[in-house]
């Protein structure tokens, strides 16, 4: 296997990968120099139904890819950063903040779909902390996921168990790491 431009090296716009007992290469573009920075902006609208209704939107960093070789034909996300929330219940609306990770897939070659989502929430109002988990579909630009809020104080839980709706919303996309197959000439 010959390589040039290595994956792991310095952006550049693209990376050749030739395999000798074939005809093909592969094709590696808009290689980031650090993954965790990411490579486009991230914006999300939410509502998560539990206990309480609750809306929320998150802004952040993602580092996305998209490939389209056997066994890895399709998009992969990982984002993280803030988030700001309204909740009401019995009337009494609640301010909340929040960090995140997310991890999402979407394979097209065998129909996988999926992701899984860890928040802190701090409760303004209330001065609660919550960890909340979650996992389902996701559909990289809808997410649909079931969630359950561990308390980390004493007193109410005023979540529990939810569903997630999500609309991502992705600036700059097409900067996104590209892998591809290509035959050669």
């Amino acid at each position: 296997m010959i390589h040039i431009n290595s994956v792991f090296g310095q952006r550049t716009d693209s990376s050749l990968v030739i395999e000798k007992g074939d005809t093909f290469y592969l094709v590696h573009k808009n290689i980031p120099k650090y993954k965790f920075f990411g490579n486009s902006w991230y914006t999300s609208l939410a509502y998560n139904l539990s206990k309480t209704n609750e809306f929320n939107f998150d802004f952040g960093r993602t580092y996305g890819t998209f490939s389209s070789i056997p066994r890895e034909d399709g998009i992969r996300t990982r984002t993280y950063g803030v988030g700001y929330g309204i909740t009401s219940k019995k009337g009494v609306k609640t301010q909340l903040v929040r960090l995140f990770w997310e991890y999402n897939y979407f394979l097209q070659c065998g129909s996988m779909l999926g992701g899984g989502r860890v928040e802190f929430i701090h409760d303004l109002n209330n001065n609660s902390n919550y960890l909340r988990p979650s996992i389902g579909l996701s559909f990289i630009w809808i997410d649909i996921f079931y969630n359950y809020s561990i308390k980390l104080d004493s007193g109410e839980n005023i979540f529990r168990h939810g569903v997630t709706f999500r609309i991502n919303l992705f600036y700059n996309s097409k900067d996104w790491y590209q892998t591809y197959r290509s035959n050669i000439n």
